[in-house]
């Protein structure tokens, strides 16, 4: 109980100040009463910590945690199909161009095979119908050339010449025809082409197989679903946790610190409807940003805080933050005249964790005091 007590006489004590700390002094101690107190004197040798308001820039930094990361791309097929084989792994490196995964085309081989075969066949019997074509005209052109020489009649020339002139027409179509059939011939077998073309999943780029589905032979896919992620290491950007668009349009300035360095980034615009599909599906909402000056020394997966400079006040009148005090009658400061502190009220703008703008109640120059 009686320790209690002295806790509660010390929390009195210091709550007290000047001479009414003296006179508790007193009485605790069995002082007279109406005796007069000593002067309270500032103890010897201590100095002051003080800090002098000067115009300054200050401005609000808000860090956001993200990561240097790679330009990755999804592939897919563009047609349904099962898995034949599978060329590469996860993690290594493939060229522009490189297999990466193969659809079974067993049947479209066999059947490309025999178009293959009908369409040289159809070739071959065109080219012997022309020709025969050919000969049946010369023919008929001969006999026309004999019916002149011998002097025949002019109804027998003209109908020489109808029966040329209607074989003719008749060959031109034959090989129009002939021509017509072979081009659905050539076309099947390109649409066969183009699709097997399509069976095999290329690199578009140098880069690294990221990630994938788990593939095997036989495995079935459909066309437009990815299966594979194939990262380009060399083109980097960062991407941090969701800032919304309207935070960052009101930023000064946003830059990126990755290891030991600076970096100027610019916010990479979001595509809106990959915004929605992503908020209602329940998708990790992020935003990338794009390196204005990337340089060798960044590498994939490195931490990088993204900082936002925001509210920037190039010409404001600025203390240290642990000069600012604060009771129910607002803010003040210390001001130091001499040997004296001066509280004096004041009104606060911008704040951080180490400056305080002051909009009022002091100005530059001032000795303000600065606790510990």
């Amino acid at each position: 109980m009686m320790k209690a007590n002295r806790k509660k006489r010390s929390r009195t004590l210091l709550r007290l100040s000047g001479a009414a700390v003296l006179a508790a002094m007193l009485s605790l101690s069995g002082a007279a009463a109406g005796e007069e107190a000593p002067a309270l004197l500032e103890p010897v040798g201590v100095q002051l910590d003080t800090a002098t308001a000067y115009i300054g820039e200050i401005a609000q930094i808000s860090v956001y945690n993200g990561s240097v990361r790679p330009y990755v791309e999804e592939l897919y097929f563009t047609l349904n199909g099962t898995v034949g084989e599978v060329h590469v792994v996860v993690g290594q490196q493939v060229k522009a161009g490189d297999a990466l995964v193969t659809l079974d085309q067993e049947a479209e081989e066999k059947l490309m095979e025999k178009l293959r075969k009908s369409i040289e066949q159809q070739k071959t019997i065109d080219a012997y119908d022309a020709q025969l074509e050919e000969i049946k005209l010369a023919m008929l052109e001969a006999e026309l050339n004999q019916l002149r020489s011998t002097g025949a009649g002019q109804d027998a020339i003209a109908l020489k010449e109808l029966d040329i002139e209607e074989e003719k027409l008749d060959q031109a179509f034959a090989q129009e025809l002939r021509r017509m059939n072979l081009t659905a011939l050539e076309d099947e077998l390109k649409k066969l082409e183009q699709e097997a073309l399509a069976c095999v999943l290329r690199a578009p780029f140098d880069g690294r197989v990221m990630y994938g589905t788990a593939l095997q032979k036989g495995s079935y896919v459909n066309a437009y679903n990815p299966i594979l992620y194939l990262a380009d290491d060399t083109q980097l950007s960062v991407e941090s946790e969701y800032i919304s668009k309207t935070y960052l349009g009101s930023a000064h300035e946003i830059y990126a610190l990755i290891g030991a360095q600076r970096y100027e980034v610019t916010p990479v615009e979001i595509d809106q409807t990959e915004y929605v599909s992503k908020a209602l599906s329940g998708e990790t909402l992020t935003t990338e940003f794009a390196l204005d000056a990337p340089d060798e020394a960044l590498r994939a997966g490195q931490y990088a805080a993204v900082c936002l400079v925001t509210k920037y006040k190039p010409d404001a009148l600025l203390v240290p933050s642990n000069a600012i005090y604060h009771d129910a009658s607002g803010w003040y400061v210390y001001v130091v005249e001499g040997e004296e502190r001066i509280r004096t009220g004041i009104r606060a703008g911008i704040t951080t964790d180490w400056l305080v703008e002051i909009t009022e109640g002091i100005e530059e120059g001032a000795v303000v005091y600065v606790k510990e």
